[in-house]
């Protein structure tokens, strides 16, 4: 049985790269491999707030992985990776992996390209080069990536694997009508949900721009954001423009909530909406697709590879508040379209997104290298 140090976040925070882990970790290659967890998080202990500090923590952690893997006590390290400020620190980690003679397998959760690589000055762009040297084989979660990369580093090995998350039963009756009494959802009300960063990189402020327009057009549409922040303060101006333009009424702002609480606020949805600037294959649009909701979704990251426009979903571009209208006036007014393109979606997460099909495609991967 092979041995296999995974690396990267658990559960809690449920972010989207946790989440994943979290569930092949529970899968079933526990037991066709020795799985264990050298967990990283981005999030620093107390105490550890200042510069200084912080950098003695990474180099602590950096230290410990070196000890756990030195001498090729593994047959694989599995290193999970974003491309935010954590990337130099997994470039590290790669090093560390090679120089203890342990086989390298780097699986990015990337985000878009161009925004990460082709719009980046030139060290950085070099460091991506060279850095995608280091492992024996990379997955990445669409085709654009493996493109991409395949145009910098011919020889690499590179995978396909999308985001997957676990089935899971709908969620009891009484947990939805609670959710529905908190947020004031009426029986009539046709409920548009966004579960995301509550900024500007999902969308939100464009979201804002279409509502006046819908409620002119339906005044009992109602607007739900479910999530926290991704940088201190940028849910601020989403706040004030709620406050601005007077839509309290039609809008409802959550906050955070565990990924486990999420299908109570999917099931009081009609239409899940993620209008998002940035992207790559986000763990909230899984959901939705699970929840058997038709999606709205920006062309942008993975969406356009995942989603046949008006069968699986409706792809919409970002930054256009009127896309955003058009897209919700055809789905209420069209139920008969909305039911397709929700049970074409759930259809489409049980063949490809659920978990068991990318733990198939990870044990392949696994055995190849």
């Amino acid at each position: 049985m092979k041995k296999v140090l995974v690396v990267g976040p658990v559960p809690p925070p449920y972010g989207g790269i946790a989440s994943v882990m979290q569930a092949l970790l529970d899968s079933h290659l526990k037991k066709e491999y020795h799985l264990e967890l050298f967990e990283r998080h981005c999030i620093f202990p107390p105490g550890y707030e200042s510069f200084l500090w912080r950098h003695l923590f990474r180099l602590k952690r950096f230290f410990n992985f070196f000890k756990r893997v030195f001498p090729k006590k593994f047959d694989l390290v599995h290193i999970h990776s974003d491309f935010n400020g954590g990337f130099p620190g997994t470039v590290v980690f790669m090093i560390l992996t090679r120089l203890a003679g342990v086989k390298l397998l780097l699986h990015l959760h990337g985000t878009d390209w161009n925004f990460w690589h082709t719009s980046r000055p030139w060290p950085r762009r070099l460091r991506n080069r060279l850095a995608f040297r280091i492992p024996h084989s990379i997955i990445v979660l669409y085709g654009l990536w493996k493109r991409e990369l395949l145009a910098l580093v011919p020889t690499q090995n590179v995978h396909v694997v999308g985001n997957a998350i676990e089935d899971a039963p709908h969620p009891l009756a009484a947990d939805v009508e609670s959710v529905k009494l908190n947020l004031g959802i009426k029986p009539n009300d046709f409920v548009v949900l966004t579960v995301g960063f509550l900024g500007r990189r999902k969308g939100a402020l464009n979201t804002l721009e279409a509502i006046p327009e819908l409620v002119r057009y339906n005044p009992e549409i109602k607007f739900v954001f479910v999530g926290g922040e991704e940088f201190p303060g940028e849910s601020i101006p989403v706040l004030d423009k709620i406050r601005k333009d007077h839509l309290e009424d039609w809008v409802r702002v959550v906050g955070e909530v565990s990924r486990i609480k999420v299908p109570n606020y999917l099931a009081c949805a009609d239409v899940f909406l993620l209008p998002s600037l940035q992207e790559g294959m986000p763990i909230a649009v899984l959901e939705a697709l699970r929840a058997g909701l038709p999606v709205i979704l920006s062309r942008v990251g993975a969406m356009p590879e995942m989603i046949e426009h008006l069968n699986t979903g409706i792809l919409i571009e970002p930054e256009k508040p009127e896309d955003i209208v058009k897209a919700i006036k055809l789905l209420m007014d069209d139920p008969e379209l909305r039911t397709k393109i929700a049970g074409n979606g759930r259809t489409l997460f049980e063949s490809q997104y659920e978990i068991k099909a990318c733990v198939h495609k990870i044990s392949s991967i696994y055995e190849s290298i």
